[in-house]
C-alpha cells in the first residue's frame, strides 16, 4: 500500500472540496501516529541506519526514526542493545523527504548548468586568446592604431597599447580591424624585465617599441655589468674595463665584476669605457676608506667594485699576505700571516724568543759571542787548543735587557801559584770595576781541570757593560774553553 499524506487523505488527489475521506485511509494514518506516540516519542532522527547504530548513549526502550527513501527507512526500537525496525516510515515524513530531495536535485541541476555555462565561457576565452597569440607572434607594438596601420601592410597584425590594456588589430583594406584584447600592459613589462636572458636584447627592445627601451635600459645594463665577468686591461695600476653593456657616464651604485690582468704594486685607478680614471679604494680594519695596497689585486683574482658617486669601492675580500719585512717588524694590520711569513717572524725574533741554539745547556738560554744568533755560533769565547795560553778573556759588550751566563769548561791554570780561584769581573766602560764573582768551593790546583758557572744579572747590576774572565792571582789559562750565553729578561736593567 502506498502511504498517503494527511492532505491527500482529507482532500483527495487532485484536491476537491467535495471529496469524502475514506475510513481506511484515516485508520492507516492514525495507526502510524499511534506507533510513535506509544513509544513515548522519538529519541533520535537519522538519515541512515548506519548513522543510528553509530550513536552512543542509546538505551533499551528508546525509539528513533530513520528518514530516507531507502528500504531501511522506518521506526526503530532499541531492544537488547540493538535497533529493531517495528514500523514503516510514516508517509508524512516520507513525503517531506522526497520533496526535499527533489528541491535539492533541482538546485544542483541549476548549479551544474551555471558551471557548464561558465566553463564554456572560459573555454571560448582561452580559444580566443590562443588564436590571438598565434596571430600576434612576431607582431610589432605601437602606441596607437593609426601608427600601427601606417606601418603595416594589408593583412598584417599589430599590437596597440592603450592605457593599461593591450589590443590586437589587423590591417584590412587600409582599416584597423579590432580583433580583441590580449594581456595587461603590466604583464608585458614584467616579462620584459627578464631581457638579460634574451640573446638579442636590442631586437627585443625594438619589438617593444619606444615604450620599453628607455625604462628597461638601466636595469639590463646593471644585470650585464654586475653579473658578467670581464678581463681588466691596463698596466701599472691604471686599469681599464670595457663594460658588457656600455655606460654613458659614471653614476652612483654602478657595479662591475672583473678578473684582474696583473697584480697591483700600489694604489690603483679604474677607467670604464674611456670615461676617465676613477680611484679605487677599500675599507680598512678601522672602517676608514684607504687606497689599495700592493698585492690587493692579484693576477687571476675576481673582484667587484661599486661606484659611491665619487670613487669605486672594493667590496670583494682582499687576500694579501704579509711580506717578510712586515712579518719581522710586526706592522700592517691589513695583511694576513702565512706559514712562511710566520716562520720568518719567529726567526727574526729568535735572539729573544726563538728555540735554543746548538750548545745551549739550558732551555731559553742562547749563545752570545758578539755575532748574530742563528749563524751556528756556539758562544765560544776562548779555546786553548786554538788560542793558546791567555791571561785575560774579555767578553763582547753586554747589552741591556739580558742576564748573562759564563761557563768555564775543562779549564786549568799555569804560573807560579799553587792554588787559586776562577773569577768573572764586571766592568763599566766609564767607572771601572763593578763586580767580582769567584767560584765557590775549594780553590783550583795545578793537578786538575775544572768546570765553573757564573751568572751576571744586569737587573741587579745595571751599570756593567762588559766582563773579564781571569784567574784570581793573574796566572794564565793553559787548558779548556770559555763560553758566554744570555737570556732575555724584560725587567733586566739598562746600562
Amino acid at each position: 500500500m502506498v502511504a498517503l499524506s494527511p492532505k491527500t487523505i482529507m482532500t483527495g488527489n487532485p484536491p476537491s472540496a467535495a471529496y469524502e475521506p475514506k475510513k481506511s485511509d484515516i485508520a492507516d494514518w492514525m495507526q502510524e501516529i499511534e506507533s510513535i506516540a506509544v513509544g513515548g516519542g522519538l529519541a533520535y532522527i537519522d538519515g541512515s541506519l548506519v548513522d543510528l547504530q553509530a550513536r552512543s548513549g542509546a538505551v533499551d526502550g528508546q525509539f528513533s526514526l530513520v528518514l530516507t527513501t531507502a528500504e531501511e527507512a522506518g521506526v526503530y526500537e532499541r531492544v537488547a542493545g540493538i535497533w529493531v525496525k517495528n514500523a514503516a516510515v510514516p508517509s508524512l515524513f516520507l513525503e517531506s523527504t522526497v520533496a526535499d530531495q527533489a528541491v535539492a536535485s533541482a538546485a544542483a541541476a541549476a548549479l551544474s548548468e551555471g558551471a557548464a555555462e561558465t566553463a564554456r565561457g572560459l573555454a571560448e576565452g582561452y580559444k580566443t586568446q590562443a588564436e590571438l597569440a598565434a596571430l600576434v607572434a612576431g607582431a610589432a607594438i605601437f602606441a596607437t592604431d593609426t601608427d600601427g596601420l601606417a606601418a603595416t601592410s594589408e593583412g598584417e597584425v599589430f599590437i596597440v597599447h592603450s592605457g593599461s590594456t593591450t589590443s590586437v588589430y589587423k590591417n584590412v583594406s587600409a582599416a584597423a580591424v579590432y580583433l580583441g584584447a590580449m594581456f595587461d600592459k603590466a604583464d608585458l613589462l614584467q616579462s620584459a624585465n627578464n631581457l638579460s636572458d634574451v640573446p638579442n636584447k636590442a631586437a627585443a627592445l625594438a619589438t617593444l617599441g619606444g615604450l620599453g627601451a628607455s625604462a628597461l635600459d638601466p636595469l639590463t645594463k646593471r644585470l650585464d655589468n654586475d653579473a658578467g665577468v670581464v678581463l681588466l686591461g691596463g698596466t701599472g695600476g691604471a686599469y681599464t674595463l670595457v663594460a658588457q653593456s656600455p655606460i654613458a657616464g659614471y653614476a652612483a651604485l654602478q657595479s662591475f665584476t672583473f678578473r684582474v690582468n696583473e697584480t697591483n704594486a700600489a694604489a690603483v685607478t679604474l677607467n670604464v669605457d674611456g670615461r676617465g680614471a676613477r680611484a679605487v679604494q677599500k675599507y680598512n680594519s678601522s672602517g676608514s676608506r684607504v687606497a689599495l695596497a700592493a698585492g690587493d689585486w692579484r693576477l687571476g683574482q675576481i673582484h667587484r667594485v661599486i661606484d659611491d658617486g665619487t670613487r669605486y669601492i672594493l667590496v670583494s675580500p682582499v687576500m694579501n699576505p704579509a711580506t717578510q719585512a712586515q712579518a719581522e717588524a710586526g706592522v700592517n694590520g691589513e695583511t694576513f700571516m702565512t706559514p712562511e711569513t710566520t716562520a720568518q717572524a719567529i726567526a727574526a725574533q729568535s735572539d729573544n724568543f726563538g728555540p735554543e741554539e746548538v750548545g745551549s745547556p739550558y732551555h731559553g738560554i742562547y749563545p752570545y759571542d758578539g755575532v748574530t744568533v742563528g749563524d751556528g755560533a756556539t758562544g765560544l769565547l776562548y779555546d786553548h787548543a786554538v788560542d793558546g795560553n791567555v791571561t785575560v778573556v774579555t767578553t763582547p759588550t753586554l747589552e741591556a735587557g739580558y742576564v748573562y751566563y759564563v761557563y768555564f769548561r775543562g779549564v786549568s791554570f799555569g804560573g807560579s801559584a799553587d792554588a787559586q780561584r776562577a773569577q768573572v769581573r764586571g766592568y763599566n766602560a766609564s767607572n771601572g770595576l763593578v763586580l767580582t764573582l769567584s767560584n765557590s768551593g775549594n780553590n783550583a790546583t795545578h793537578a786538575n781541570v775544572y768546570d765553573y758557572d757564573f751568572r751576571i744579572d744586569l737587573l741587579k747590576y745595571p751599570t756593567i757593560t762588559y766582563a773579564q774572565l781571569i784567574w784570581a792571582l793573574g796566572d794564565y789559562f793553559d787548558a779548556g774553553r770559555l763560553y758566554l750565553y744570555r737570556q732575555f729578561e724584560p725587567n733586566a736593567g739598562a746600562v
